[in-house]
């Protein structure tokens, strides 16, 4: 599994600034819950973007959110997704399997892949031996999920870095929200 972790240097500034109204434990819980609430929302995109984007379902890429634990200083959400998957789990279009055993796949976020002899073995795929190359199993479909959030310019995905820069966006309006329901809550 690989770790995506979610902060923001904006979400500092803004609780920085209204440290004199409220106190240090209270702005720790408003960084944590908007941080939180932020990275909930990309997981979810994630998980209804995600399978499209690879050409698998959702169970397949592992996605997992751990949100902030009370208490820390510097409020982390860490999102995790599978390094990469089976190539039994890619969707069957893009996987064509021929009679003579030639194994062709063609996942959406990479480029074709061609195996020349391949069996069947329930839902993995043996490349059979060849030459000197001994028979081994086929390995995983990688997600490059170091990359997954980067900009499509530095090898990410552009829906996902879509995700993020949103959530960079909003993570501010955030913080403000959660300063605002703090202090009601503190009129009252």
């Amino acid at each position: 599994m690989t770790r995506i972790t979610i902060t923001s240097k904006d979400a500092e500034r803004i609780a920085e600034r209204i440290a004199g109204l409220i106190g240090k434990d209270g702005l720790q819980r408003i960084r944590r819950k908007a941080v939180n609430e932020e990275g909930a929302t990309i997981r979810k995109g994630m998980k209804v973007a995600a399978p499209a984007l690879y050409g698998t379902t959702a169970a397949a890429l592992q996605i997992q959110g751990r949100a902030a634990s009370p208490g820390s200083d510097n409020p982390e959400y860490r999102l995790r997704m599978a390094r990469n998957f089976p190539v039994g789990k890619l969707r069957a279009s893009l996987r064509k399997v021929t009679r003579g055993g030639e194994l062709t796949i063609n996942p959406p976020h990479q480029g074709a892949q061609r195996f020349g002899a391949v069996e069947r073995v329930g839902r993995a795929f043996k490349l059979l031996a060849v030459g000197t190359l001994r028979a081994r199993f086929l390995g995983g479909v990688s997600t490059r999920a170091r990359l997954a959030f980067a900009d499509p310019d530095d090898g990410g995905l552009a829906e996902l870095a879509a995700l993020r820069r949103r959530a960079e966006k909003n993570l501010p309006k955030t913080v403000a929200a959660k300063i605002t329901e703090h202090l009601k809550r503190r009129r009252r």
